[in-house]
């Protein structure tokens, strides 16, 4: 079939303009605007069956831009009817052809294999952009829970890793610190000996006891009780490998 008259598509609906419309007819009224006016009030409705273009048409020889509106396609059949012409008629027919091809079932099908496949590709997209946000906010994330975790003391079993004594797991730990008498043990909690007192910090954690909610007490050490700990065991004679940076990012 022969385009006699512009055809735009999109997924949902066909659309043509109208001043391509008007010209087609032989340009009716001698100005656009005029016979666009007198038909646009037959119970058409903007933004419905009718838009202005936001683009203008310019002339070619320059001088003033003309104004278009894309109108339906059921618009356009009725326009092209109103006309009783002959020109009128064959542009009726176009579109009524035009809008049978448009619902056959091949096209249809064709329509719809078109919509599946961008919906895909947008998918594939989505997934491609989400895996890239996700690269790039892993880092940040990361160091959000180091923030977040940080509440500028670690734990003695914390201290045991950073500390690193040669041989000496976090288990033994406890029990090495309590033969050197800088903590000891009372109930089910370690608390810090008197005289090392000031280089711990004592917090009450909730531990489930079967049904009974119980506060035990946790003990922590800040930088400078890391500092400490780690000079005072090499003074005992201890294989020190303090990883003091690891305790700085803890901070």
């Amino acid at each position: 079939m022969n385009e006699l008259i512009k055809i735009n598509f999109n997924d949902e609906r066909q659309t043509t303009s109208a001043r391509s419309l008007w010209e087609f007819l032989g340009q009716p009224y001698g100005r656009f605007n005029e016979w666009f006016d007198q038909f646009k009030g037959y119970g058409f409705v903007e933004s419905v069956d009718f838009r202005s273009l936001a683009e203008i048409t310019v002339k070619p020889q320059g001088g003033r831009p003309s104004a278009d509106y894309e109108i339906t396609l059921d618009m356009a059949k009725e326009l092209s009817m109103l006309q009783r012409s002959e020109k009128g008629k064959r542009a009726r027919e176009y579109f009524i052809e035009v809008d049978k091809q448009w619902n056959s079932p091949i096209t249809i099908m064709a329509r719809a294999q078109q919509i599946a496949q961008r919906t895909i590709e947008s998918l594939r997209q989505d997934k491609t952009n989400l895996a890239l946000a996700i690269s790039k906010m892993a880092p940040k994330a990361q160091g959000y829970d180091n923030l977040m975790n940080a509440t500028g003391t670690v734990t003695i079993k914390e201290a045991a890793a950073i500390i690193n004594i040669k041989g000496v797991g976090q288990n033994k730990f406890f029990k090495l610190l309590t033969f050197e008498e800088i903590i000891q043990t009372v109930g089910n909690s370690y608390l810090p000996c008197s005289e090392f007192k000031d280089h711990f910090a004592v917090k009450q954690n909730p531990i489930w006891k079967g049904d009974v909610l119980e506060n035990r007490s946790q003990l922590y050490l800040d930088m400078a009780g890391l500092d400490w700990l780690a000079k005072f065991l090499v003074k005992r004679g201890y294989e020190v490998n303090y990883k003091r940076s690891e305790a700085l990012v803890m901070q």
